[in-house]
């Protein structure tokens, strides 16, 4: 296994364009929109399903295919600093995506199992292309994710359906009520495309 390569802020890795900095910026605006879309939502939380239960909400239009779990509103419409997961896969387009989706929705009726967890939001973009935000209440939630065998599996398919990923760790400073944005503190980056699978990290800034 190779080892992680420190990228520094705005150091560029020209046979890796996946890893350009200008890439970061472009997920962290549509992160910012998701953050809005779900400040839009929970705004409106009076008109939402009870929370007996996780809500599930499928919304489509211009912006694309729109899937949201909100797991639990009242911590998410509290004044808390929330810990955000930003994921963005360069998606392959010669397979079929059926196993990986299904595996997202088996993983999805498991949400109940992690305390942690309080929002996913998964964005099926127009240009086919995914992007994923999970809100989550502390780091004890990423190992919870990782053990879990559903998302195990989806980890082990993911260079089969995916050239390379992106996942940024965030944080959303007082929560969903104000107007601050997604805090980018880092990102690591994936490329699947040979045998041997290329990992690097960039720090951003400190949380």
């Amino acid at each position: 296994m190779n080892d992680i390569i420190q990228l520094q802020p705005s150091e560029m890795i020209y046979d890796r364009p996946f890893t350009h900095p200008e890439e970061n910026g472009g997920d962290l605006q549509i992160l910012q929109f998701m953050v809005k879309k779900l400040r839009s939502i929970l705004s409106e939380s009076d008109d939402l399903p009870s929370q007996s239960e996780p809500v599930k909400l499928n919304l489509k239009d211009v912006d694309g295919a729109h899937k949201i779990i909100l797991v639990d509103k009242d911590y998410l419409t509290s004044n808390q600093d929330l810990l955000a997961v930003g994921f963005f896969g360069q998606a392959r387009t010669d397979i079929d995506h059926t196993r990986i989706i299904k595996l997202e929705d088996d993983l999805i009726e498991q949400f109940g199992e992690f305390p942690e967890l309080l929002a996913y939001y998964n964005l099926h973009l127009p240009s086919d292309q995914w992007g994923n935000l999970v809100l989550c209440r502390g780091e004890a939630f990423k190992e919870h994710w990782r053990d879990n065998p559903t998302h195990q599996q989806a980890v082990e398919y993911t260079p089969s359906h995916y050239h390379s990923i992106r996942l940024h760790n965030g944080l959303i400073p007082g929560g969903m009520i104000g107007q601050n944005e997604f805090k980018l503190i880092r990102t690591k980056y994936y490329d699947y495309r040979q045998d041997e699978i290329w990992r690097a990290v960039r720090e951003i800034q400190s949380p």
